[in-house]
């Protein structure tokens, strides 16, 4: 078999994996939210977020492992393993609910959804923060690695910094999402984002303070992300389902154009250019936010 069909069958492996991990996301966010009070909604998203972030934090490092001292291959394997323990664990601890008597349209919810101005721009909202986070995440650790800073162990061990930090941060901040109102934490998170963009940008060849400002990422990026999902979901709690299927299905068009739209630029501007892309693109998220009318 030539390599063409070998990387082709690649992609389709992985567009497999994305279609099991999009549908994962918006399903676990929304079982979440039906088993708390609505003005427990963020912190709900919280823990959801929570776990969220454990993955981030743990998948560079082994897949640095993987890569640097394993089989890359197996880290595939140690996916679909992981993916099977999961589904078991939901499936014993989630009840199961009663089938709802009669037919009903899946598309009729995702239609109302997106007659709704304000999950429309909640939902844009959302595809720019991972769109911002690809640049961030993504071309740190190419940097990293490029300019012989650190190895790809290394780079995993500092990229995952953010991950951990969520960790503990997403909980705390949706609860206080909850108290103060997602909005304030949402551009709260920006500031504290930008603020470690910014930093980077500054020293971006001093490895010594990397953990330093990808903390700080960390903690933004878990109030932002947190709270911006617990906005989207309490918008209209009749949909919640669907509402959660459109924005994450945002957040995932987001991640999906990152690589190439800023690919260019990081080829050209290098690791600062793609910075203070990823700087405006969240003030843009935070202006757009605004615009996001509060549930009746």
């Amino acid at each position: 078999m030539c390599s063409s069909d070998l990387f082709s069958g690649f992609l389709v492996a992985r567009a497999i994996q994305g279609l099991g991990g999009g549908l994962i996301l918006p399903v676990s966010m929304a079982m979440a939210a039906e088993q708390v009070p609505s003005n427990r909604t963020a912190a709900a998203i919280g823990s959801i977020q929570a776990a969220f972030a454990l993955g981030l934090a743990l998948s560079p490092v082994t897949a640095g492992l993987f890569a640097g001292q394993l089989d890359w291959r197996g880290f595939y394997l140690f996916l679909a393993g992981a993916g099977v323990i999961a589904g078991g664990v939901v499936a014993a601890a989630y009840p199961r609910r009663s089938r709802q008597a009669g037919w009903r349209n899946p598309l009729r919810p995702l239609r109302s959804a997106l007659s709704v101005s304000s999950i429309r721009v909640v939902s844009l909202a959302g595809s720019l923060s991972f769109l911002a986070n690809v640049g961030v995440f993504i071309f740190i650790a190419v940097w990293l690695q490029r300019s012989g800073l650190t190895g790809p162990t290394g780079a995993g061990v500092l990229i995952s910094i953010p991950g951990v930090v969520g960790i503990f941060i997403a909980p705390i901040a949706g609860s206080l999402g909850d108290r103060w109102g997602n909005r304030k934490l949402i551009i709260l998170g920006i500031a504290l984002y930008i603020s470690g963009i910014l930093g980077i940008f500054a020293l971006p060849d001093v490895l010594a303070t990397y953990p330093i400002f990808l903390v700080l990422i960390g903690i933004g990026a878990a109030a932002l992300m947190t709270n911006m999902a617990a906005l989207a979901l309490g918008l209209r709690p009749d949909l919640r389902q669907a509402v959660a299927g459109l924005f994450n299905g945002s957040r995932f068009l987001g991640l999906m154009l990152g690589p190439v739209l800023i690919t260019p630029i990081y080829e050209v501007q290098s690791i600062r250019g793609v910075l203070v892309v990823a700087a405006l693109i969240l003030l843009a998220t935070a202006v757009i936010t605004r615009w996001v009318k509060p549930a009746a």
